[in-house]
């Protein structure tokens, strides 16, 4: 894998914690939904608890998985984030910064530090050889 692609990858794992966040959060609305027609049943109909509880269980498993998943992402993030602060050079750095962690555009991060787009290009290209892939 090229320092490029590795770069690369926070994009995607930045956009997958977010839809991970988004399905726990899912997931503990179904499971207050649950809960409030467990309540609103309490005593009427005895095998409804009961799969209400193995519904219960399943959420929360479910839950429990995602957020291993997301943690394993993070970590990943992290390790991404680390590698570029290997770059000695600051001026490589904050580029690095700010196409792969900020997700800027070549025109904006040219702009951004008073270079032309050509000189940005090449800098980049000089600064994923200075990356240490942890």
């Amino acid at each position: 894998m090229t320092a490029k692609e590795y770069l690369s990858q926070y994009r995607l794992l930045d956009t997958r914690i977010k839809d991970k966040i988004d399905q726990i959060r899912s997931l503990r609305e179904l499971a207050e939904k649950c809960t409030s027609v467990i309540s609103a049943n309490r005593g009427k109909v005895a095998n409804s608890d009961s799969a209400m509880e193995k519904t219960i269980i399943a959420v929360v498993d479910m839950e429990k998985e995602v957020q291993q998943e997301m943690d394993g992402l993070l970590r990943l993030k992290k390790e991404i984030s680390d590698a570029i602060k290997t770059v000695e050079n600051e001026e490589y750095r904050i580029l690095l910064e700010k196409r792969y962690l900020c997700f800027n555009g070549w025109k904006s991060i040219a702009e951004s530090m008073g270079y032309s787009l050509r000189n940005i290009y090449f800098m980049h290209n000089l600064a994923l050889e200075k990356v240490k892939i942890i």
